[in-house]
């Protein structure tokens, strides 16, 4: 729906000058057909078709643990990606000075399902170790995405995962 029938300019008024939060909040731009690309601190990364849609520096991406952006019943172990694709697209993200929001959501009794749990730690204990090539970095200036030896622009492929 266009973000008229959202209501999305109110809301974001409100957010921006009125919410206890105005002063730290951050948004994408997923706010409206009619928006995406043109507002918000973030453009957002979506998979579409299989691959991923590459966006300019700053950028992040959010997406869930398997297809669902929270817990789903019907969504079987295989289904669910590893904490090493995780980590790839981490750092991939974060060398073109972008963020990754990872998805997770309570089950029917509000616990989070092992296997999520079991990512996050995955991915929990391989930032104990590389932390600092994470953690305050920036954006080099120049993106390339990763390959068999050679540099191949960013612009120029697509992740298949």
């Amino acid at each position: 729906m266009p973000s008229k029938d959202w209501k999305s300019e109110q809301l974001l008024a409100w957010l921006f000058n009125e919410s206890s939060c105005k002063d730290e909040v951050v948004v994408n731009d997923r706010w409206g057909s009619d928006c995406r690309h043109k507002h918000g601190g973030y453009l957002d990364h979506r998979i579409r078709g299989g691959h991923e849609r590459r966006q300019p520096p700053l950028g992040g991406k959010a997406r869930g643990m398997a297809y669902s952006y929270g817990y789903n019943r019907a969504e079987r172990i295989d289904d669910y990606k590893t904490g090493r694709e995780f980590i790839l697209v981490l750092c991939d993200l974060v060398s073109r000075g972008g963020n990754f929001l990872l998805d997770i959501g309570p089950n029917g009794d509000g616990t989070i399902p092992v296997i999520m749990e079991q990512r996050l730690l995955e991915i929990g204990d391989w930032l104990r170790v590389n932390g600092e090539a994470i953690y305050g970095t920036r954006y080099a200036g120049r993106g390339c995405q990763w390959s068999g030896g050679q540099a191949v622009p960013a612009s120029s492929s697509a992740s298949s995962w």
